[in-house]
């Protein structure tokens, strides 16, 4: 069985967010989608795939 690979928060982030996952959460918090505070630490490919969507229609 596969283990759901989560990510590991923007601030935390190896490559120092500066990436497409990166790029959606600070585009979510631009548009105050998401808090400033979230760093989406332990979300899993779902949840930034939904966020980027939003993002996108924004």
């Amino acid at each position: 069985m596969e283990k759901t690979k989560c990510y590991s928060g923007i601030d935390k982030d190896p490559t120092g967010a500066m990436n497409p996952t990166g790029n959606i959460i600070r585009d979510g918090w631009l548009f105050g989608i998401i808090p400033e505070t979230e760093t989406c630490e332990g979300w899993t490919l779902q949840g930034i795939d939904t966020l980027y969507d939003k993002v996108s229609l924004e």
